[in-house]
């Protein structure tokens, strides 16, 4: 799917979709932007039909595009999101505005500029109204609606992606060191601050892979068996943040990874004194990079060969 989003292109998609044989369907998306109401019926379609998104490499998805991006869905039991960026693609999002090109040179009366105002209220609604089927977090919309006419909130960091919910393509794999888990660690505890808050009374928590003072360190130890890896920042007596870590299992080393964040007391590591606990059952692979480290930086890291399946 390509160029401007205009009127009539959710008529013609779901015509094209119609036409389709088959459950698994994917559509790659390089536009952008364009009728930002447009965008919003055809992202409910793909969530409806179940449609998986894509955009490719070298590819731009931007402003309406972007929220046709986020319409993306698998069907099984239930729906979930399937909305994948390459790494050399480039996904961009803004809060709708007005196109003043469109509207003329003006003047404009108070009629014309209240009719706009409450046309550009109804286009943030729409969105603070469906952010839930859409899988976007509070955290992403606060960054989202920054940005305007003039800039554009680019999807262009690890921290960004894992804010965005989004799953990443083009990432070469790498071999796992104890500081990578560390910093998996800090994404996880990031990603799910939220739920482990709905969990536990212990509002104050927090992991850090390079702790600042003598007060707390960063631990990570293998089990006995070599199936586990857990890192914790342990905090000790006097420090109002609790001690906070992650459990690692699986193919330590291998592409397969399950998660347990927990926050708890002294002892939380080795199972007591857990006040809460969240189950992740994948952790992908760009959690393993820092918040701050560039996407486009994946296409210039040399590929490692991936290890032999079984």
């Amino acid at each position: 799917m390509s160029g401007d989003i205009e009127a009539g292109d959710y008529v013609k998609v779901k015509r094209f979709l119609e036409s389709r044989i088959g459950s698994d369907k994917t559509v790659c998306l390089n536009s952008p932007g364009g009728s930002f109401f447009e965008g919003m019926k055809i992202a409910s379609l793909f969530r409806e039909e179940g449609v998986a998104t894509y955009v490719p490499d070298r590819a731009l998805c931007a402003s309406a595009c972007g929220i046709i991006f986020l319409g993306g869905t698998v069907w099984g039991d239930l729906p979930h999101s399937s909305r994948t960026l390459h790494v050399g693609g480039t996904l961009g999002f803004h809060y709708p505005y007005l196109n003043k090109q469109a509207l003329g040179l003006g003047p404009f009366s108070a009629q014309q500029i209240d009719a706009a105002w409450k046309v550009a209220m109804m286009s943030v609604a729409e969105i603070l109204e469906n952010s839930e089927w859409l899988g976007i977090s509070k955290d992403f919309m606060k960054e989202w609606m920054k940005h305007g006419e003039d800039s554009m909130l680019i999807i262009d960091t690890v921290k960004m992606a894992i804010m965005s919910n989004i799953q990443l393509d083009g990432i070469p794999h790498q071999s796992i060191t104890n500081k990578a888990y560390e910093i998996a660690c800090l994404n996880l505890v990031d990603a799910e601050a939220p739920s482990l808050k709905a969990r536990s009374d212990d509002i104050n928590f927090g992991y850090d892979p390079t702790p600042s003072s003598d007060l707390h360190q960063t631990k990570t130890l293998r089990s006995e068996d070599g199936k586990t890896i857990t890192t914790f920042t342990k905090h000790e007596f006097d420090t109002y943040t609790r001690t906070t870590g992650c459990d690692f299992t699986g193919e330590v080393g291998g592409a397969d990874l399950a998660a347990r964040i927990w926050i708890g007391g002294m002892a939380a590591e080795v199972n007591e004194e857990r006040t809460a606990e969240l189950a992740r059952p994948r952790v992908d692979p760009w959690f393993f990079f820092p918040p701050s480290y560039k996407l486009s930086s994946f296409s210039q890291t040399p590929a490692r060969p991936q290890p032999p399946s079984r």
